[in-house]
């Protein structure tokens, strides 16, 4: 790849990473701003609703009737979801703000989610650059664009090369918080990138640690490069991969060269652009329980306490939320849907990010 083209896959790299930081950085200043789950009853603007279906290009009269009209359906919806308590027919939880329909079926149809409880929300964006993300601690999303919440505190391997176990490609594990409560976007998170014939390298905060000795950047290892641009530190092998961690909310986002389609394992997914085989255990075997394949891929911290799984059938944050808590945190979230969003949205489908906004608001 001759250096103009190189700069040019940079280039499209940080104009994603500034659409999906947008969306996600926004949700959190809009959290502070807007929502108080435990003493805002009231909601200011009856108006606000969700739109179920792909925004289109209507008029603002248009729009304003299927708001209004969606409103009180959700109103409903959701007072008669809290009103069943545990009387609900359902024998699992439902996930990413959906609610049960028969005992063995959920209707998954707020975030557009997959799944027989509505684990797993697919980002459908034509030009997503195929970026494995996690952000807010228990958000991820795959290279296939697959989101899922994961509520694990542990060590995890994000990705590696599950074709080459010969320890001579890139090895990233992510270090959640075991500490971690009820704002995940400042929990002492980290990442490890253990790489060929140079070592550990961990990210934590705007820190950068080799071996255990800090590091001023930029910095270079053989044909590893480490720099900082404005909140995010970038580390990058030429034809290999791009990690670009975000120092302040510990986010993270990663892209791998061709060479790596179908060859990769771990939280990512396998990297072959489809999303139906990307929850692949450590073992080889294909699920669609998130506990168990999350699980799967946890490691074990030298000198640290064994850490506890994640329970089969963990309920997702807002199921213990009254109805108008969950309209206004509904009312934050489906903002994505407009102004100034829309313009990201052929690049990065906002639903995976809606889930994440009321997942992330709920705990």
């Amino acid at each position: 790849m001759d250096p103009k083209s190189n700069l040019i896959q940079k280039g499209l790299f940080y104009f994603l990473l500034v659409c999906v930081c947008l969306i996600h950085q926004v949700c959190i200043l809009w959290a502070v701003e807007r929502v108080n789950l435990t003493h805002q009853h009231d909601l200011e603007n009856g108006s606000s609703g969700i739109m179920l279906a792909k925004w289109e290009t209507r008029s603002q009269a248009e729009q304003q009737v299927q708001l209004n009209n969606t409103s009180s359906e959700r109103s409903e919806a959701w007072a008669g979801r809290r009103s069943r308590g545990s009387t609900d027919p359902c024998m699992f939880p439902c996930l990413n703000g959906d609610h049960c329909l028969y005992p063995d079926s959920c209707n998954c149809s707020f975030y557009q989610a997959n799944g027989s409880h509505c684990q797993t929300v697919p980002n459908t964006g034509l030009e997503r650059e195929m970026t494995c993300r996690s952000w807010g601690q228990y958000n991820y999303e795959t290279f296939d664009g697959l989101y899922y919440y994961f509520p694990g505190k542990c060590s995890y391997t994000l990705l590696k090369d599950c074709e080459d176990n010969t320890k001579s490609s890139v090895f990233i594990q992510v270090h959640n918080d075991p500490e971690c409560n009820s704002n995940p976007y400042s929990c002492r998170r980290s990442v490890s990138l253990f790489l060929p014939w140079v070592g550990e390298i961990r990210l934590q905060g705007f820190n950068v640690t080799f071996k255990g000795q800090s590091l001023q950047l930029p910095h270079t290892f053989h044909d590893i490069e480490l720099e900082r641009i404005s909140d995010y530190i970038l580390v990058s092998q030429h034809q290999v991969f791009m990690l670009a961690w975000q120092g302040l909310s510990s986010s993270i986002y990663i892209k791998m060269s061709p060479e790596f389609v179908g060859r990769t394992c771990g939280l990512c997914g396998n990297f072959n652009a489809d999303v139906q085989d990307d929850l692949k255990t450590s073992y080889g075997v294909v699920t669609d329980n998130l506990a168990m394949f999350g699980n799967s891929w946890m490691e074990e911290e030298p000198q640290q306490l064994t850490c506890p799984m994640v329970p089969s059938l963990y309920s997702f944050p807002c199921s213990a939320q009254e109805p108008h808590n969950l309209l206004k945190v509904e009312e934050v979230c489906t903002s994505l849907l407009k102004d100034p969003f829309k313009s990201c949205h052929e690049f990065v489908s906002p639903y995976s990010y809606m889930a994440s906004c009321s997942n992330d608001l709920c705990l």
